[in-house]
């Protein structure tokens, strides 16, 4: 994954440390990371060099309070972005990023809590909370992903 080894990545390192923010105010969290190649769904074809990324994803999912989860979707451009950036601003819907890269991230969930998860931005509020919470306790018995 991109690295902060140079100014094209201070947006992405910026991600990075909201990420850490929220995995220490929650303790549990699961995050899934990865390239976006665009048209080339399935880059990694024997007689095709692999393409540079047009971006990349990043996917937080944690057990919310009061038994909820809290599900955070971002797509950062492949470009310079800088450090003091929003990252507010690049989220975007799981479906989204499954669009982009033929993945599915939720499959494990009954299929109406799928697509609620998949289909919903959620907001940050200014420490990284999410606003936005889904109770599961009646749903699929806590938040169990």
């Amino acid at each position: 994954m991109p690295t902060a080894k140079n100014a094209q990545w201070e947006g992405w390192l910026t991600l990075e440390k909201t990420c850490t923010e929220y995995a220490r105010d929650y303790n549990v969290v699961w995050i899934y990371t990865g390239p976006i190649y665009g048209e080339y769904k399935r880059p990694f074809a024997p007689s095709r060099k692999v393409p540079k990324p047009i971006a990349f994803y990043k996917i937080v999912i944690s057990p919310g309070e009061n038994n909820g989860v809290d599900v955070l979707a971002f797509r950062m451009p492949h470009k310079a972005i800088p450090r003091d950036v929003d990252v507010s601003e690049y989220l975007v819907t799981v479906r989204d990023i499954e669009n982009e890269t033929v993945l599915d991230f939720l499959r494990e969930l009954p299929d109406d809590l799928e697509n609620l998860l998949e289909t919903s931005v959620w907001e940050l509020s200014r420490l990284g909370r999410i606003q936005g919470r889904i109770d599961l306790s009646t749903t699929v018995g806590g938040p169990r992903l």
